[in-house]
């Protein structure tokens, strides 16, 4: 038999021998402790060692809302259960509003032991989440100790030679505050010029290239410059970073070369510039792997919620048309909310599992004509437009290496953002493409209502919404998707706009050999 450690709040000694026998029939075999009042309640929990919390919501001297406020400050993963003769609907809903996972009545204990088993189930998937959580952010952690206690600069690139990553040793040797260098362009700060001063071109720069071509480059004697304006002599290593076989930016180990240095430690230096180039790989495998598995969770996670949300759908639909009418308006009321609530909660796992896919799923470049890629967005959305009486133009656009799935799933998410906050006017939409040194620069602009200032930069995280779920639909995962493919492809998403004014959504695609 399978072991259940409960503990459970009742007055009625008769219920809890009624709800053991009924759990013992069932397969499990209950070890139980029986508690009437709030501080044998609380000392039970401090001894801890349960697997689920049965309460009855009624009683004497103590009340099941502030039995679950206890347990979910105490022990917040624990699963609490009401299991009470008398709830009504509206009390029920509030149980479950505070915390509870579940309510059973008395009366219908069938349903004791499928509510325990779905409660520790639900249980475990939270724990195994957090577990995952930990584990990414203790590895994070890690791999920033490491490189900051490295007395070698380290500095971390993006396809477009920004920093990422300046470990202090890099930043002290430069003459910067780290957070001065994150998001600046290495070659324009550091590596501008050769030794005798003279321009240092990007085409030839050794590190501009790794970032373009994912060579690894070694060099010995060339020269980095501070801030101050001075240089100093370095030798380097810049190495690619790849992802899921995707070149995704490069990492530059440094170390000051002297002439005695030169002479007698050149040598030691290259090996343990190697070693650490070594451990930086493993770092970054481990936490790739570590990424991925948390998208394949998210994504596991949200698939199998669907089948019990279709099934919970389909009842309330049966219930409807059985029901609806035959009731108080109260009633009617209940049922179109929780047909509402189904409906929101599948379009976020919906929205979810396609958060999780764009990250799951590499990229696949090859050349891209955009304006194809648009037309198909805008079959795609074609009710929408006519309903909206939305009009779509665009300029010629470029072919560009990319994904063309993923462009065109971009293209169609910032057009339904448009059309959703679509102002009192028709609304119009307007595609646009420039080339702009080594990337192109597309814009999306509307007419409608425009976003807040203090917005631009929330809109983009998931689940983020800026108005009420019931004035515009949709989850808040839209533009989170959009950022999720645009990082992928090296480039970057950001929005400009004034209220009742418009936006523009613009974002950027790296240029790369069989651009047109």
């Amino acid at each position: 038999m399978a072991e259940l450690r409960i503990l459970y709040l009742e007055d009625n000694r008769q219920d809890v021998v009624i709800a053991q026998t009924k759990l013992e029939e069932e397969g499990y075999a209950c070890h139980l402790t029986h508690v009437e009042t709030e501080a044998d309640f609380v000392k039970a929990l401090d001894q801890g060692g349960f697997d689920v919390i049965l309460a009855d919501y009624n009683l004497p001297s103590f009340d099941g809302l502030s039995a679950l406020a206890i347990a979910r400050e105490k022990t917040p993963d624990l699963p609490f259960i009401f299991l009470s003769g008398v709830m009504g609907e509206e009390v029920a809903i509030e149980t479950l509003r505070n915390g509870a996972t579940d309510y059973v009545l008395k009366d219908r204990l069938s349903r004791l032991v499928p509510a325990i088993r779905r409660a520790m189930e639900e249980a475990e998937e939270h724990l195994e989440r957090r577990r995952a959580e930990r584990a990414l952010e203790k590895l994070s952690r890690q791999n920033e100790l490491i490189l900051n206690s490295a007395s070698e600069g380290i500095i971390g690139l993006d396809l477009n030679g920004n920093h990422t990553f300046v470990n202090s040793a890099a930043a002290q040797m430069l003459g910067y505050r780290v957070r001065d260098l994150i998001g600046k362009h290495s070659h324009a700060i550091w590596h501008h010029s050769k030794r005798d001063g003279s321009p240092y071109p990007e085409a030839e720069c050794p590190i501009y290239s790794v970032c373009k071509h994912g060579i690894i480059r070694r060099m010995k004697n060339e020269v980095f410059w501070k801030k101050n304006g001075t240089s100093f002599p370095v030798a380097y290593t810049c190495t690619p970073i790849l992802e899921g076989g995707n070149l995704i930016g490069a990492v530059v180990t440094f170390t000051v070369i002297t002439k005695r240095k030169r002479e007698n430690e050149e040598e030691e230096s290259r090996r343990q510039l190697q070693h650490l180039a070594e451990l930086l790989e493993e770092r970054t495998d481990e936490l790739a792997r570590s990424k991925t598995d948390m998208q394949q969770f998210a994504y596991a996670t949200s698939h199998d919620l669907r089948e019990p949300l279709c099934v919970i759908a389909g009842f309330i639909n049966l219930l409807k048309k059985r029901y609806k009418g035959r009731f108080d308006a109260k009633a009617d009321e209940f049922f179109d909310l929780t047909t509402d609530g189904v409906k929101r909660m599948q379009e976020m796992i919906k929205d979810l599992s396609a958060y999780s896919k764009a990250g799951m799923k590499g990229i696949n470049l090859k050349p891209v004509d955009f304006s194809l890629a648009l037309d198909k967005a805008v079959l795609n959305l074609k009710t929408a437009i006519e309903e909206s009486g939305a009009i779509i133009t665009h300029d010629q656009l470029p072919t560009v290496m990319a994904d063309g799935s993923q462009i065109t799933r971009l293209f169609q998410n910032l057009m339904e953002n448009a059309i959703k906050f679509h102002g009192k006017e028709a609304l119009r939409v307007h595609i646009s493409a420039e080339r702009k040194d080594n990337e192109w620069v597309f814009s999306i602009g509307d007419n409608g209502i425009g976003i807040e200032p203090d917005a631009k930069e929330r809109i983009f995280l998931v689940f983020k919404r800026l108005h009420e779920a019931g004035k515009y639909p949709g989850t808040g995962m839209g533009l989170a998707i959009c950022r999720r493919i645009v990082e992928q492809h090296g480039g970057r998403i950001w929005v400009e706009s004034e209220l009742q004014k418009g936006s523009t959504f613009y974002f950027t695609i790296p240029y790369k050999e069989g651009s047109v």
